[in-house]
């Protein structure tokens, strides 16, 4: 295939038409003139990567948050009116993840967009200097690639420059106040200026919804009814609770207000949600959800101000001390008490359900028992490990688990210098003891089998040496009794030659005198 290129990143080859690109621009391509395709060529996968890394790039510069969503026209009613392109962060992920593109390359025109249209909105401020930062930033994110330009890049430029203006004028205009002309205009020349007329205070929305209700001309005569602030209802007039502090009525069924539970005294001080204070100090807290309210009653408390204190509402039933009648103590709880049963109080098990509820500052619950231990009331003791509060019974009580494996000492050492420590921690410093110690046997274990192991290697180099010795001597061994033998044979030799030279003498000699007798013998013929 000639109309077919290949992406950097991952390899792959892919049409020019299915990767988005223009016939023009691949014949520019294949021609050396298109900088964009000759530098990098990317797949409509690789490029979506490569978009949505981009992406979290810029997200991370937009730390205010600016730039995440739309703008509405509550927060700004005119945007539309000047900016006819709008563009966020928020918008162009979702186009990056609806994958409509054949490429990510209009990423960074989405990012102009938005720049310039926070540059044009605000000529000045701190949104345009955060939008200018955040520019400046951006392109960062744009300097590896194959990025094309944008006409909005001039754009931007052009209302830099149209802002560095307005700041000279501003500089000129504050240069001219300090001379004489400022003068003129402390003396009294400013011209009047008629300020507009002053709008009516916007009263404070309520936090209960309600109806409102249109009531029609008629002839007969009017009088005033009781009519519920939720429903606008006027009727069922026997379970209307009146507020005790702006006096609207209410039905409790339409307010949730537990009045089965309620005697004559709650009812009668019931508090709506707009005016519910803590009945500790009388004060609404800053945040409306510090305030906890009762079950029982529908009284309201700050949580940080209950004995003990909360750090978040529990799951469980909660009842404040004006509900709550304890039949094991029988004892009259305070107002500032809670359980979460009615016959419980919390220091006699009523409160275990919300343990883990409780602020760890200035209350927490026993590892032993389960039960409140407070932090100011002294007869507890704290472990120099963990820091758990224990009560003092509870550790006298447990002196037996002390006694299970020797750590009675942790349990009768000295709470007020911070020697003692809890039973949890000693069973755990004795899991750890016994990790040490399989440890250290472990060690023992492994340097005896590594001694072991060398002793073995050298006896082995010990032997195959003596081995080797053994096999040197025997060829040496070898070579001298094959010397030997050939030394024997060598004297054998000789003396057979010397033999056979004395043989040869007396056969010389022999046939010497033979020849004489014969030539005397045919002499004497």
């Amino acid at each position: 295939e000639a109309h077919m290129a290949q992406c950097k990143d991952c390899g792959g080859w892919c049409h020019f038409k299915c990767a988005g690109v223009t016939e023009e621009d691949w014949s520019e391509a294949c021609d050396g003139k298109n900088w964009r395709l000759n530098k990098e060529f990317l797949c409509k996968f690789c490029s979506y990567d490569k978009g949505l890394e981009v992406w979290k790039e810029l997200k991370k510069l937009d730390k205010l948050g600016f730039f995440a969503n739309p703008v509405t026209e509550e927060e700004a009613p005119t945007y539309r009116d000047i900016i006819l392109n709008p563009m966020d962060l928020g918008t162009a992920l979702k186009r990056l993840e609806q994958r409509t593109e054949q490429n990510a390359l209009w990423l960074k025109g989405a990012f102009l967009q938005i720049i310039y249209n926070a540059l044009l909105f605000n000529k000045a401020g701190k949104i345009f200097n955060y939008a200018k930062t955040v520019h400046k930033q951006g392109l960062r994110a744009f300097e590896a690639g194959a990025w094309p330009e944008s006409e909005l890049e001039g754009m931007i430029k052009k209302l830099y420059e149209e802002a560095q203006m307005r700041e000279e004028k501003e500089r000129e205009r504050l240069k001219v106040q300090d001379g004489d002309e400022k003068k003129d205009l402390l003396a009294g020349t400013v011209k009047r200026v008629e300020a507009l007329p002053l709008k009516p205070p916007i009263d404070v929305e309520s936090c209960i919804i309600r109806s409102t209700v249109a009531l029609g001309e008629g002839n007969g005569p009017a009088c005033f009814l009781d009519a519920c602030y939720v429903c606008g209802s006027s009727g069922v007039t026997d379970a209307m609770l009146f507020c005790v502090d702006c006096g609207e009525a209410f039905h409790n069924f339409c307010v949730g207000a537990p009045v089965s539970s309620m005697d004559e005294a709650a009812a009668a001080s019931w508090r709506c949600s707009n005016c519910k204070v803590c009945e500790l100090t009388g004060r609404s807290p800053e945040i409306d959800t510090d305030l906890l309210y009762c079950e029982g009653c529908d009284r309201s408390y700050t949580m940080s101000g209950l004995h003990p204190p909360l750090a978040k509402p529990p799951d469980a039933r909660w009842l404040c001390g004006l509900c709550v009648d304890c039949s094991h103590c029988g004892r009259k709880t305070k107002k500032n008490e809670w359980s979460c049963l009615e016959d419980l109080c919390f220091q006699c098990g009523g409160g275990k359900k919300a343990i883990g509820c409780l602020d760890g500052e200035k209350a927490s619950a026993c590892p032993l028992c389960e039960d409140l231990v407070l932090k100011d009331d002294g007869a507890h003791v704290e472990c120099s490990i963990c820091e758990a509060s224990i009560h003092e019974a509870c550790r006298v009580e447990s002196l037996e688990g002390y006694k299970a494996f020797g750590a009675l000492g942790m349990a009768q050492s000295n709470p007020a210098k911070g020697e003692f420590t809890c039973l949890k921690c000693c069973w755990k410093l004795k899991r750890e003891k016994s990790d040490k110690d399989l440890k250290e046997e472990a060690g023992k274990k492994i340097e005896e089998q590594a001694s072991a192991l060398k002793e073995r290697q050298r006896q082995a180099l010990v032997e195959r040496t003596e081995a080797a010795q053994g096999e040197l001597e025997s060829v040496r061994r070898a070579k001298r009794e094959r010397w030997e033998r050939e030394e024997l044979n060598r004297e054998k030799y000789l003396k057979i030659i010397e033999d056979a030279s004395k043989l040869l003498q007396v056969v010389d000699f022999e046939t010497s005198g033979a020849t004489k007798i014969a030539a005397a013998v045919l002499k004497r013929e």
